[in-house]
């Protein structure tokens, strides 16, 4: 019969503590990775399998959508980027507008 396990999983009790065992941790291994590079790709694997960015902000506990929009925004701007380099004469390829920082237009969601 299995034995019934007690106890934390983890060994930290806040987000402080993750940093401060991880970023060690990482760099002995010579890994550049941080928690919030764990939430970026994850909200952005997400998006780019369809999912609404409702869903994205349920299943990642993000209160605010505009918060999944930033992160998954560089995604979908750096594809159209490509495109429209891709589909450019040389020397007249511009930034999208609606991806450049700031612009409401780069952050509407999906």
């Amino acid at each position: 019969m299995p034995r019934e396990r007690h106890g934390r999983v983890f060994p930290w009790l806040n987000r402080s503590n993750v940093y401060r065992w991880l970023k060690p941790w990482c760099k002995s291994i010579g890994v550049a990775f941080t928690p919030h590079m764990a939430r970026v790709e994850f909200a952005s694997r997400l998006s780019e399998g369809g999912q609404s960015h409702t869903v994205i902000a349920d299943v990642g506990t993000w209160t605010d959508i505009r918060v999944v929009a930033r992160y998954t925004r560089t995604d979908r701007c750096a594809r159209r980027d490509a495109l429209l380099l891709a589909s450019s004469p040389p020397g007249q390829n511009e930034q999208d507008p609606a991806c450049r920082v700031g612009n409401a237009a780069g952050t509407d969601g999906k």
